[in-house]
């Protein structure tokens, strides 16, 4: 791409909801280098980033049992998708919300299905239901603080059911998605405030709230 192309390009994402953090993470640190050799700088970036599912996958296994678990899920989240085909051989099963509106969550339980990751899929209004049945529930997010995390609406719901039933709740995300603000753009997300039942896994590190 020409220099031009490429900060039209940029531009298309500059414009995209601010709630996408890894997006943004990506335009602040290649934006700089759209005149001066950009794909060294952008081979970089992508040999730094290509593995976190890697690392996120490792910091899953050495934390928790997947083996025969109940797993509940809602929205849709590229690197739940990623380490769960990474460590399938436990032989887990996913329960996932349809995740409405919008429904991308029927799409991510036909990606699992094709993973060879057993699925069962359910409407969003019986997660609170399934409850009692699960081992524990799993979020992506597209950004977070210290205190709060961001993903689809119906999370907060799901948390709070599962902490009222003393179920453990995992995020997975990586640093490229940590803010200092939370930034709410569309009306499909919502904020989830961190409590002790949760744990954050990144690439880096698993966080413990209740340890803390």
């Amino acid at each position: 791409m020409t220099v031009k192309e490429l900060k039209w390009a940029f531009g298309e994402l500059e414009s995209m909801d601010r709630s996408m953090a890894a997006i943004h993470h990506f335009i602040s640190h290649l934006k700089p280098f759209l005149e001066e050799d950009f794909y060294t700088h952008f081979r970089k970036y992508f040999q730094i980033w290509s593995n976190v599912e890697n690392r996120l996958s490792d910091h899953f296994i050495k934390t928790f049992d997947l083996t025969r678990k109940r797993i509940l899920t809602h929205s849709r989240s590229g690197a739940i998708q990623r380490v769960l085909r990474m460590l399938k051989s436990e032989e887990f099963t996913i329960v996932q919300t349809e995740s409405n509106p919008g429904g991308e969550g029927v799409l991510q339980a036909e990606q699992f299905e094709l993973l060879g990751i057993h699925v069962e899929l359910i409407p969003d209004e019986k997660a609170i239901q399934v409850m009692k049945g699960i081992d524990f529930c799993l979020f992506g997010c597209d950004q977070y603080t210290s205190y709060a995390f961001v993903n689809k609406v119906g999370t907060k719901a799901i948390v709070e059911n599962a902490d009222s039933h003393n179920k453990p709740v995992i995020i997975l995300g990586d640093t490229r998605k940590h803010v200092e603000e939370l930034c709410l753009g569309a009306e499909i997300f919502e904020i989830t405030t961190f409590n002790n039942q949760m744990t954050l896994i990144t690439e880096s590190k698993v966080q413990h709230f209740g340890l803390d």
